[in-house]
């Protein structure tokens, strides 16, 4: 008789824990993922538009070059929001001969860059831009550079906070940088 209260018993206690398990999931991820707030476009005076969602488009340099990217930031929510703008990374480099490697202690020998805005304060609805500018250095590598534009923490600026968990993110930039015309 102990033995089928022990069975009982078990089995309603790990009923328990999994119905635990599936409220605090599904309460919790729902309340940690936030809604799209914001979506954002890259563009270039000389290349024109540069898309983002396809991982495969390059915008073309030469060693030495300086390149200036414009980032435009487009408000989809109902609060002002501040996006921090951190910093620019290397985050890949293949060379001519698809060999794929990077060192992150070799990026300030490769690039030096700014942005005209570190933070973007967007309005309901409305947009704003800073310029990425980047100069490659003369004995930059040639070949193929995936950098990450990493944002930091957003800021949900109204009272009461309607989202109270900041979160961040960051942009992909590919560039193929050439030789250095003699």
């Amino acid at each position: 008789m102990k033995r089928r209260y022990y069975h009982i018993i078990t089995i309603i206690a790990i009923a328990a824990i999994i119905g635990i398990y599936v409220v605090y999931v599904r309460t919790v991820q729902t309340a940690y993922t936030p809604p799209l707030l914001y979506s954002y476009s890259l563009s270039s005076p000389t290349t024109g538009q540069i898309s983002t969602l396809e991982y495969n488009e390059y915008v073309n340099v030469t060693q030495g070059s300086t390149q200036q990217v414009n980032v435009t930031f487009t408000s989809l929510a109902s609060v002002q929001i501040e996006i921090p703008i951190e910093n620019l990374t290397i985050t890949s480099f293949t060379d001519s001969l698809g060999y794929s490697f990077w060192a992150s202690e070799a990026q300030p020998n490769t690039i030096n860059y700014s942005f005209s805005q570190s933070q973007i304060d967007l309005q309901p609805h409305t947009s704003d831009s800073t310029i990425l500018t980047i100069k490659w250095s003369n004995s930059a590598p040639t070949g193929t550079f995936t950098l990450n534009i990493f944002l930091g923490n957003l800021k949900f600026v109204s009272n009461p906070p309607k989202f109270d968990v900041p979160y961040s993110s960051s942009i992909w930039l590919g560039v193929s940088v050439n030789p250095k015309e003699p």
